[in-house]
Order: structure tokens, then sequence, then C-alpha cells
């Protein structure tokens, strides 16, 4: 019996220090901050480099540990609007729709002072005593500076983008270093109040145009993050001189690469001209038929050809646009306001059967964008 009651109390004790080390241990909080902060450097990094859903997807997977973190929500609130930016310009409206619903969440947050932005020193009633050798602009209005940029923020969002460029020059006028990844966003507002301009029709006043050309060349500037905004502004200012003196596509021909151009596209290739202009008029009579099937008209020029670029191989293509080769290719449209201001398409030249079974498809979704515009078909009814 001795033997026994020794067996249980050794099983018992044994189970319960099991129990006991199997619980999860107590947070430290020193290391629950140290990963934080490990998380906001990598963000910045990533945001400053123009990876914004890398960014993204550090941030919200610290959420459970940063406890109302200033400096965290500021930057998780920049992430949101740089992937929202991105999105747009993508034309992915369902995901933008998904991060505005979480970049709201945080606006709706009052605004706060970063923490690592230097406290004023008080010595007596009233005075104030600052450090001499501070090198950031001093100002005694930073809350109203705050209060500009989650406007324009807001603004920016919400598409009114003439007020958002007005609040984010503003910001940056007082206080250069607070835009951050709105930088970007300041530079989207400029090309569309140029697109705008555009819209009303050719720009005939030389004064006006050297206006939008330096709004243009400022945007660039801005931009220096997101190679895709900046190719977007050479663009519109393409547009914007194309109204004064026409460039034929053929005299832009990007470095490295034969173009041959047929009444509405324009093929970029490193074929014998033979076999490029088979490929023009397998996509030119796609264009007809897909133009004749949903209402748009077969007779229909549009107002810039369609570059269609003919990647040697499937690395090239993979590597030049970070698509699968084995989708034999991809459309791109670019629209700003509903109005479309760039329409590609890529496919792997190593594919023997793209011509076939790839640019039906692809100019397929080119006219469906001709047609549903604003907004865009969801990508299921295509």
């Amino acid at each position: 019996m001795g033997w026994f009651r020794f067996l249980g109390t050794t099983i018992t004790l044994t189970w319960l220090g099991f129990a006991v080390s199997a619980q999860e241990p107590m947070a430290d909080p020193v290391s629950v901050e140290l990963e934080v902060q490990v998380a906001l450097h990598q963000a910045r990094d990533l945001l400053s480099q123009g990876r914004s859903a890398q960014a993204v997807s550090i941030l919200e997977q610290k959420l459970p540990l940063i406890k109302g973190h200033p400096d965290f929500l500021a930057t998780l609130r920049e992430a949101y609007a740089a992937v929202i930016r991105d999105l747009k310009l993508q034309n992915q409206e369902e995901r933008v729709r998904q991060y505005q619903r979480k970049l709201r969440l945080l606006e709706a947050m009052p605004p706060k002072a970063p923490t690592n932005t230097p406290e004023k020193q008080k010595k007596g009633a009233g005075h104030v005593v600052r450090d001499p050798f501070q090198q950031e602009p001093v100002s005694d209005n930073d809350a109203e500076v705050r209060d500009w940029l989650r406007r324009g923020s807001a603004a920016f969002e919400a598409g009114r983008f003439a007020e958002a460029s007005e609040l984010f020059g503003k910001v940056h006028h007082h206080r250069p270093d607070w835009l951050g990844p709105r930088l970007a966003d300041w530079a989207y507002c400029r090309v569309a109040a140029v697109v705008d301009r555009l819209k009303a029709g050719p720009v005939t006043d030389p004064e006006v145009r050297r206006r939008l050309d330096a709004e243009l060349t400022e945007a660039i500037k801005l931009s220096a993050s997101k190679p895709e905004l900046a190719e977007f502004a050479q663009n519109v200012r393409r547009r914007l001189h194309d109204g004064i003196t026409p460039v034929r596509h053929a005299d832009v021909t990007p470095a490295g690469w034969s173009a041959t151009l047929s009444k509405n596209f324009r093929l970029l290739h490193h074929l014998p001209v033979c076999e490029a202009q088979k490929i023009l008029k397998v996509l030119e009579q796609q264009l007809v038929a897909a133009r004749e099937k949903w209402g748009e008209g077969s007779k229909a020029t549009w107002s810039s050809p369609c570059d269609v670029y003919i990647h040697p191989t499937g690395i090239d293509y993979r590597k030049a646009t970070g698509k699968d080769p084995r989708g034999w290719g991809h459309a791109t449209v670019e629209l700003v306001d509903g109005q479309i201001v760039r329409r590609q398409m890529d496919f792997p030249g190593d594919e023997p059967d793209f011509a076939t079974a790839a640019i039906p498809r692809e100019v397929t979704h080119l006219v469906l964008v001709d047609r549903f515009p604003d907004p865009p078909l969801p990508r299921w009814a295509e």
C-alpha cells in the first residue's frame, strides 16, 4: 500500500508540473515593446521602398501587441493609404474598398503627436526654452499641421484630390518631413489636376502648358518611391504635349525594342517584321470582333494605340511583369476619374499558342473596360 501511495503521489506531482509548464508564459513587456519597434522599423523601411503591401502585413501581425501605440497607428494609417493608392493604379476597386474601411476606422481616432517629437521645455509661466541644436523646423502650430495632414488624407481617400493637394502643400511648407508616404499621394493629386485640365481639350496657351508641365515635373520628383506613378505622370506629360505637336509612338520606342504599328496597336518586339505584322493582323481582327459583340462599334479608334509587348521568353515575361507565363499573357488598363489613360498587353513570345489562346481573351478585357469604365466590371463578371 505504501508503494501505491508513493506512485500515486509521484504521478499527481508530475501531472501538476506538466500542467504548470504547459501554461502560456507571461509576456515580457520589454520583449513586446522591442518586437513592436522592430516591426515599426521594418514597415517604415518597406514604405520608403514603395512596398506598401508588405508593410501592412508586418504591421497587422503586431496589432494585438500595440495597445494604442500612437507611432505604430500613424505608420499603419500611412501604410493603408499607400496600399489604397497602389491598388487604385492597378484598378483593383474591390480591394481598395476593403482597405478604405480599415483606414476609416483609423481616421476616426483622434490624432496624436508622434512620440519622438521633441517636447517643449517650459521655464516659468508661458516661457519656452528650445534646444538651439534642434535641426527640425520649429513651429508653434504643430497641432494645426497634424490636422491638415489628417484632413488631407481623408480628402484623398474620398477622391477630393484638389482639396487634398492644397492641404498636403500646407503640410509640406511647414513640416516637409511629415508627409512621408503621403508624398506619393500629393504627387497623384497633382497629376490628377493636370488630367482634369486635359479633359477640357488640348492646351493651346503656352503659359498654361508651361505651368501644367511644371506640375508634372514636381509630381515625378515626389513619386520617387513609386516608379509606376512616375511613369503614369510621364504618360500624362506626353498627352499634354501631343495636343500641340503630335508625336508618333514609333518616335518614343523603348530602348532595345522594335516597334511596328497598326491602326489601334503598337507592337514592341524582337521579331522579323513579317511575324510582327501577322500578330498585328490578329490583334485588329479580334478587336473588331470584340467591339461588335459588346456594342462598341467596330470602326472606333483609340486616341492612342495600345502597347503590346512580345517578350522573347517566359522568363523575360515574368521578370518584366511579375506574372506567371503559364497564363499566356495579360492586359493592363489605367484609369483616372473614369477616363482611360493607358492600355497595354504583355505576352510571352515562346508560348506557341498565345496568339490564338490569349489575344482574344485580353482584347476582350480592353473592350469591356471601354464599355464599362466607371466603375469597372468586377472580375467575376468579366
